[in-house]
């Protein structure tokens, strides 16, 4: 007879926004819900990331009267996905549920808001049904206040997505700052004035209270789950799947230095990351050379929930995928910053070790970096550049000199 240490209904495993939204769809569906995560703080990768959110014909881009509809969005998703490998009937559900969802978060809950991204285009904007913005969306910035204490509970942005000093900016604000476009200057310094005048913040902590990107999206959500009471372990990693004959009937936690058993009655959500920073997994996966420090990732993605369902027979797709990047490794930080900005601007090239250009800098991220993974020359890769240009664009974790 299993011993239970805490019951519930529906344990998640993970606390970025995946996480989280299932936590809050459970919750408002009747469920008792336990939220446990390995990492000290919540957020995981949705906390340091850019927190934008791909849905198109939101509520958002309806009300700021952008030309897109169903068929469009259809017609972009087959063209950009693999034959034979996604469901069409997943695709489906994406674009006729993805608005509902972002309905639910926006009616439902006293938090979650995104804006509308106007000029944050498709990955393959020219292709059919391809836009040029209106589909992506950003959280709404949200002050450090409204979490009270459990500020110190959420996980920091990678700091490329902040100004020096750990100063905060939207990715609106920082397509302005980081390219150093028009108004770059006085948009700056408007943001490390609001900065310096949060006195309420400035005598409790260097973190700007002023939230923005991945952190404020976790925010918003952890913020709604809270006024429904569900409770999020910290410090808690998953150990194992607990099964009943052919069903997973609760996990096996670590907490406070003991292993705990968590019965789930109406199941278990794996919503835990990937896994960039297992080395083995990343060599018996990804394209060679592959190296765990190369990522910008949360340093707790070590594909724990994956392993921990293939041990029971799940199965697994697309492994040898992922959301790529070019990356350079910064001295001092524990995370590799993304090139995904200056890379793509003019006035450098990128190079492989034989000196050979191998794709267009200036395409999608995803693109380039499949460009690069042909060829185990083109790893590491070197970008070049002039005085003028450093002089004026930002380059991995240092700013414009200038």
């Amino acid at each position: 007879m299993q011993h239970w240490d805490h019951e519930c209904d529906v344990v998640v495993v993970g606390s970025g926004n995946g996480a989280l939204t299932a936590a809050l769809s459970a919750a408002d569906g009747g469920a008792t819900v336990l939220v446990v995560e390995k990492a000290p703080q919540f957020g995981g990768t949705s906390a340091s990331s850019g927190g934008g959110v791909w849905i198109p014909n939101n509520r958002y881009a309806i009300a700021a009267r952008a030309e897109d509809s169903m068929e469009d969005a259809r017609d972009y998703l087959r063209h950009v996905s693999p034959r034979g490998i996604i469901d069409p009937e997943l695709l489906e559900t994406y674009v006729t549920e993805g608005p509902k969802l972002i309905d639910y978060l926006h009616e439902r809950t006293n938090w979650v808001r995104y804006r509308n991204l106007a000029y944050y285009p498709d990955y393959f904007p020219e292709g059919p049904g391809g836009k040029t913005g209106n589909r992506s969306m950003e959280p709404e910035p949200l002050h450090a206040s409204a979490l009270g204490p459990d500020f110190k509970h959420l996980a920091s942005q990678h700091p490329q997505t902040q100004m020096p000093g750990g100063i905060n900016f939207t990715q609106e604000e920082g397509a302005v700052v980081l390219a150093a476009t028009k108004g770059w200057f006085r948009l700056t310094a408007k943001l490390v004035l609001k900065y310096l005048l949060d006195f309420r913040m400035r005598l409790k902590t260097v973190r700007d209270g002023r939230l923005t990107m991945g952190n404020a999206g976790v925010a918003r959500l952890f913020l709604a789950l809270k006024d429904r009471q569900v409770p999020v372990w910290l410090s808690t990693p998953m150990q194992s799947l607990i099964t009943n004959g052919d069903k997973v009937v609760g996990v096996m936690v670590t907490r406070d230095n003991r292993p705990q058993f968590v019965r789930a009655a109406k199941g278990v959500v794996l919503a835990a990351g990937g896994f960039e920073r297992n080395q083995k997994m990343r060599e018996q996966y990804l394209p060679a050379p592959t190296d765990s420090s190369w990522s910008a990732g949360n340093l707790y993605n070590t594909g724990d929930a994956i392993t921990a369902a293939q041990k029971l027979g799940a199965a697994t797709a697309q492994m040898d995928w992922g959301w790529w990047f070019t990356t350079a490794k910064v001295p001092g930080h524990p995370k590799a910053y993304l090139s995904q900005v200056e890379k793509g601007l003019p006035g450098s090239l990128t190079v492989n070790l034989q000196g050979q250009r191998f794709s267009n800098e200036s395409q999608n991220y995803v693109s380039f970096v499949s460009d690069m993974l042909k060829n185990p020359s083109n790893t590491p890769s070197y970008m070049i550049f002039d005085a003028d240009f450093r002089k004026h664009r930002p380059v991995a974790s240092v700013l414009i000199q200038g």
